[in-house]
């Protein structure tokens, strides 16, 4: 799978603010390093999802979920509570959905 023209899958993170007094008006960062940009990923393969993702308030959710072109989700969501200013993200998929061909 291509990475690089995003015409397959999609990982998407959400990142959710804590509540609190003081509004957090600026976003979190996430830094994904894998998987890297053009990394071909067939079916049968484990997908390695690793990010850095930091706020100034406070990193409260994450969810991760792998999504194909048509935005349906394909594998099921992952979702960690750090509850802290930086959290490394760590997680992998098997990729056992071979209704969506390697490549796509």
């Amino acid at each position: 799978m291509n990475w690089k023209s995003f015409t397959g899958l999609i990982i998407i993170i959400i990142i959710v603010g804590a509540c609190s007094k003081d509004k957090d008006v600026t976003g979190p960062t996430i830094v994904v390093h894998t998987p890297m940009q053009g990394q071909q990923i067939n079916g049968g393969d484990t997908i390695h999802v690793t990010a850095t993702i930091t706020d100034e308030q406070n990193v409260e959710n994450v969810s991760v979920t792998v999504i194909d072109a048509n935005d349906v989700s394909v594998l099921a969501t992952v979702s960690k509570k750090p509850n802290t200013l930086t959290f490394e993200l760590n997680i992998s998929y098997f990729f056992d959905d071979l209704q969506l061909p390697s490549g796509e």
